[in-house]
């Protein structure tokens, strides 16, 4: 098996960049990760707004490509929090690797009926 990394500006565009990599069709499985930070307090409304939408846009591109595609975005209060994230990894990440590869057996399995 093989892994491509891929970056992008922002959270925002992550739906567009997986709707692009699923487009390809060269792909099982699409993990995308992101930090939010709420550097001040009026940031709290940008992000309250922001995270529902780059959900929502992964999902319709799961849903139009029938390729799984796992979202790892975490909103943060601060940058301290979310460096503590960052330079001290968790089981997210991981357990989001295990999911995806779980679903593309699954999508395999089942397109072969």
């Amino acid at each position: 098996s093989t892994q491509s990394t891929w970056a992008v500006p922002g959270a925002f565009e992550l739906p567009l960049a997986a709707r692009l990599i699923a487009n390809k069709g060269e792909v099982d499985a699409i993990l995308c990760l992101a930090v939010l930070v709420q550097r001040e307090r009026s940031d709290k409304m940008h992000l309250e707004g922001v995270s529902p939408a780059i959900l929502q846009g992964m999902m319709k591109v799961q849903l139009d490509s029938m390729i799984p595609v796992l979202c790892g975005v975490l909103s943060c209060e601060n940058e301290e929090q979310a460096l503590d994230y960052v330079n001290n990894p968790s089981e997210i990440p991981h357990s989001l690797a295990i999911s995806a590869v779980k679903m593309a057996d699954l999508r395999r399995c089942t397109m072969k009926l």
